[in-house]
């Protein structure tokens, strides 16, 4: 049996340069630390760059350079705009092992963002990105080049703890000479971009801010406390809330975050308020910023603030598809099977339960069985629970077909999670949702259980009454009203 040393080096050589990541590199080195340490050591700067470009394609120049200036963030202003492949190979020899491994989580993180961004802006029917090679350099570009603009405003914030360089001559303190200086240099460097590439950077900022509204709207602790909801922030002429698609440049509240920790949200989005603590970016910053390179590069400002994500995509697939309910064309603002995930950062539970039966609704206790058990689930999936919604057969007749295979505006799909969820909650297993209690008489209509938490948690309301004292739900909430008056 022929063993991997008895190979020869051209063939060594070939199999180092085509691996696709730096950890398999290394195992493979490790195979003979004698033959095939001296085929990688002999031919150093090919391989790595080899991998290097197998792993993060042709925006390696752009990566590598947040490599860099990410352990040397003051380089960033000294650092000219050398982004050739050249320069990219003489760093690479020198990389160490943990930048290397901070090659491979950055180009993890610009891929899944390349993903997301991919189905909310141009085919909301594939999970994977289906952007052509040029719309992909270039918003991967600008991604990386916006996490430097963030690291060198993390570095700012950081020099703030600098005392002694906040001085004048007298001793007194003088933080203004620091942040004018500082201002200087971020200007002076954002203003050595062409104007096209400019404009990616500045597009790509409301797409990052997208990524984190959708993953804070989510959490059905932040629901809206942050960002609002949806509809509050972009709605059709007919006032129909829609998911939000920037088209503008966002509220200066909203902050910027380092595509990586925007990556490591993705991955764990229950740790978000852990994560972004202290890291986020003023967007008013960054648009301060710009406006004073549009003066310098004599560009409208106006303009140039206003430029958006779909500056990225040549071509919309899809962008003129119809709701199958309501027949209105919503285009990237469906949702079907490839893309229920995103409900999560769209919708509430708010609307969803407002269609429960009598007094459920104003129920404190039976609304917290259902957030506790069911929404608030660190496990909750809005994709599965979807499905479930379709799959559920009524027990009531429907004016509306639906079919889980179709594709459904947001005010419709929201429209089947109202009329369905309270027939659906009340034929699951109670063991899934509450232990069983015995049936209040009043059901749905009792009052009592909304000023006597006691009376509220020993009996099932959700139930049908079979006792009536003649008050609509109406009547009885207007009368509980008084009575508390």
């Amino acid at each position: 049996m022929v063993q991997f040393t008895d190979l020869p080096t051209d063939v060594v050589d070939t199999i180092l340069t085509s691996l696709p990541d730096f950890r398999t590199l290394s195992a493979a080195i490790k195979v003979s630390k004698v033959y095939t340490y001296a085929v990688f050591n002999s031919h150093r700067q090919t391989i790595l760059t080899s991998v290097a470009l197998n792993l993060v394609g042709p925006s390696l120049p752009h990566a590598l350079k947040v490599v860099h200036c990410r352990d040397q963030p003051d380089e960033i202003i000294n650092l000219k705009h050398d982004e050739s492949m050249e320069a990219s190979k003489a760093f690479l020899t020198s990389l160490t092992y943990r930048q290397r491994r901070f090659v491979e989580k950055s180009s993890s993180a610009v891929q899944k963002l390349e993903d997301v961004f991919s189905q909310i802006y141009k085919d909301r029917r594939s999970p994977t990105s289906v952007l052509t090679n040029a719309e992909s350099l270039r918003l991967r570009t600008a991604l990386y080049r916006i996490w430097l603009f963030c690291i060198f405003i993390e570095q700012w914030n950081n020099d703030d703890d600098d005392g002694d360089e906040n001085e004048d001559d007298d001793g007194n303190e003088n933080p203004w000479a620091r942040w004018n200086a500082n201002w200087d240099a971020v200007v002076a460097w954002l203003a050595e971009y062409d104007t096209p590439d400019l404009l990616d950077v500045v597009a790509v900022a409301p797409f990052l801010q997208e990524v984190l509204r959708r993953i804070m709207n989510s959490d059905p602790e932040n629901v809206g406390a942050v960002y609002g909801q949806c509809s509050s922030v972009h709605s059709s002429e007919d006032g129909v809330p829609q998911s939000y698609l920037p088209t503008e440049f966002p509220m200066q509240s909203n902050p910027i975050h380092n595509p990586g920790l925007v990556y490591d949200l993705l991955r764990d989005q229950r740790r978000w308020k852990e994560l972004i603590e202290g890291s986020e970016v003023s967007a008013a910053m960054f648009k301060i910023a710009l406006e004073k390179v549009c003066v310098a590069k004599n560009l409208n400002a106006e303009t140039t603030l206003a430029v958006a994500p779909l500056r990225f995509i040549n071509e919309v697939h899809g962008a003129d598809d119809k709701c199958f309910n309501c027949d209105e064309v919503r285009g990237m603002d469906l949702y079907g099977p490839p893309n229920w995930h995103f409900l999560g950062g769209v919708m509430s539970a708010t609307p969803i339960t407002q269609n429960l039966p009598g007094l459920l609704l104003r129920s404190p206790i039976e609304i917290s069985v259902i957030s506790n058990n069911f929404f608030n689930r660190d496990d909750f999936d809005w994709g599965a629970f979807t499905v479930e919604i379709f799959d559920f057969e009524m027990p009531v007749p429907e004016e509306v077909v639906w079919d889980k295979e179709q594709w459904y505006c947001q005010t419709c799909i929201t429209k089947l999670f109202t009329t369905r969820f309270p027939w659906w909650w009340m034929a699951r297993p109670k063991s899934e949702h509450a232990p069983a209690k015995e049936n209040c008489w009043y059901g749905w209509n009792c009052r009592t259980q909304l000023h006597r938490p006691g009376h509220a948690l020993k009996l099932n309301h959700f139930c049908e009454p079979t006792r009536d004292d003649g008050k609509s739900p109406e009547q009885a909430w207007a009368q509980v009203q008084d009575s508390d008056a």
